[in-house]
């Protein structure tokens, strides 16, 4: 290791907690936790626990199909006697947002070298408006989890790995967020263009797969066996918050494809809508960028090459992911985070993309690294300044959440909401009734008795001091253009035994 290699490592770590701090000051000076429902009702069940409430695993997770969720959940306990400057989960996922740094910055050190590991960690620090709200906000694990592609494309890197073992990362990985399945077929492509022989590959593709499901099967379990909340909603075992339900449209595959392409991947990373002129030239110019960055690494000929070319595969296939699925739906006036949510788990990969191959540019490497790292500087200080403080909980939404996840367990609903104290009561409890209305009867027709029984044991559960206020949240999930629309024609039945 020579000099410079040297005073660059060490510069790392200053760089890794540069970012932390920026993180932290700015999702506690705006309170960003506020503008999460979700986060606020995990966190709401979460303190029924430290409060000394019946555990139950549905409440230490977020979704099911985001089995790290378990991880941040048990992490956050850790943090309570913190709660007073930020909630317990959010420390977690600060904590968590440093630890996936420092793993992208030293896979990128061990690819391309301390100068790429340099410049990467350099635009970790502010990196863009698209990662910095995920340091604070933890649901989705989206972001928390865009460490996973760096760790399989350097253990796929090495030779002397087994195939298997690779396997068993991914699918264990993959059990804590789904999103990392997309590394599987970007592999089995890239194994399938390899020089080796046909038997030799398909070997290696068997065993990884073999790999991957073992690894995958104790998730499995845990979905099948153990309650995860959201029994209203009768999810199947692999289900993502319902979507599938949704089906794919084959005719749409050409408009999205091009709005996620030109409008929404160079977009996402300042959270722009793309219905006005400005943002729209912005996004222009960071495609350009996006397009010279990867153009010039699969170029690239020599031993990074088999990286930069699984890493250009593995992005591609996350956006094939996004148009062919019912995941991400373009819209001209989407932004802001929640609206971006799937794209800071490919971001830094196509971060990494972009310096490593703008540097073989033999004259205009430096300066095009520069304008991307201060472009991205520049749009997360514009970011921040314009982002509002969150001064209050968003607590009727977060009800929303609490009513669909828990609405099948009256008592515990109540208890986790009672423990939100006086102040927070009544828009939670109208919230909760708005949840776990849409929950029952969202695709339900006038025939569906089933989920009418239902909701009046869950109704007569809850006390009747609160039915005053439930039956404002019931009236609210019939409201027109409230989503999910629900059948018109339940209403009236509905009413009716809310008025009993």
């Amino acid at each position: 290791m020579n000099h410079l290699d040297a005073m660059q490592r060490s510069s790392l770590p200053l760089l890794v907690m540069a970012g932390t701090l920026v993180r932290f000051a700015f999702g506690s000076s705006h309170e960003l936790w506020n503008s999460a429902p979700d986060q606020l009702a995990w966190g709401l069940a979460l303190e029924d626990l430290v409060n000394g409430g019946t555990f139950a695993y549905k409440q230490l997770i977020h979704y099911p199909h985001e089995g790290g969720s378990s991880f941040l959940g048990l992490l956050a306990f850790l943090f309570v006697p913190l709660s007073g400057i930020m909630p317990p989960l959010s420390w977690a996922a600060l904590l968590v947002d440093t630890l996936v740094r420092i793993i992208q910055i030293n896979v990128a050190h061990r690819l391309f070298g301390a100068r790429t590991a340099m410049w990467f960690a350099v635009w970790t620090v502010f990196a863009a408006p698209l990662m910095l709200p995920w340091s604070i906000i933890d649901f989705g694990l989206h972001a928390l989890m865009s460490f996973a592609p760096f760790v399989l494309i350097a253990f796929a890197m090495r030779k002397d790995r087994s195939r298997f073992v690779l396997g068993l990362f991914c699918g264990a990985l993959a059990s804590l967020a789904y999103d990392v399945w997309i590394f599987a077929p970007a592999w089995i492509i890239f194994e399938l263009f390899s020089k080796d022989r046909l038997n030799v590959r398909m070997k290696r593709i068997v065993m990884f797969g073999l790999g991957a499901v073992l690894a995958f099967l104790p998730h499995l379990f845990i979905r099948t066996f153990i309650d995860h909340g959201f029994a209203l909603e009768e999810l199947s075992v692999l289900s993502v918050r319902g979507l599938e339900k949704e089906g794919i449209d084959l005719s749409t595959w050409p408009g999205k494809t091009w709005a996620v392409l030109t409008a929404a991947l160079p977009g996402s990373f300042a959270l722009l809508r793309m219905d006005q002129w400005l943002p729209r030239l912005l996004a222009t110019g960071v495609l350009a960028l996006i397009v010279l960055g990867v153009s010039l690494a699969w170029r690239i000929k020599d031993e990074r090459s088999p990286a930069l070319h699984l890493m250009i595969l593995t992005v591609l296939v996350f956006l094939l992911a996004l148009i062919i699925g019912p995941f991400f739906e373009p819209r001209a006036d989407g932004n802001g985070y929640l609206y971006y949510r799937y794209f800071p788990f490919i971001a830094p990969l196509l971060v990494l993309l972009i310096i490593e191959g703008s540097g073989e540019l033999p004259r205009y490497g430096n300066k095009v690294r520069t304008a991307w790292i201060v472009g991205c500087l520049g749009a997360s200080l514009v970011h921040m300044y314009r982002t509002p403080h969150y001064a209050s909980p968003n607590d009727e939404a977060t009800g929303w959440v609490l009513g669909r996840k828990f609405g099948d367990d009256p008592e515990r609903l109540r208890r986790i909401i009672d423990g939100a104290g006086p102040v927070r009561h009544d828009p939670l409890v109208k919230g909760a009734a708005w949840g776990f209305t849409a929950a029952l009867f969202d695709r339900r027709s006038t025939a569906d008795t089933t989920a009418l029984q239902e909701f009046e044991r869950i109704w007569h559960q809850l006390p009747d001091t609160d039915h005053a206020l439930l039956r404002q949240g019931v009236h609210r999930a019939f409201d027109p253009g409230v989503t999910p629309v629900l059948d018109p024609g339940l209403a009236a039945q509905v009413f009716a035994l809310s008025d009993e």
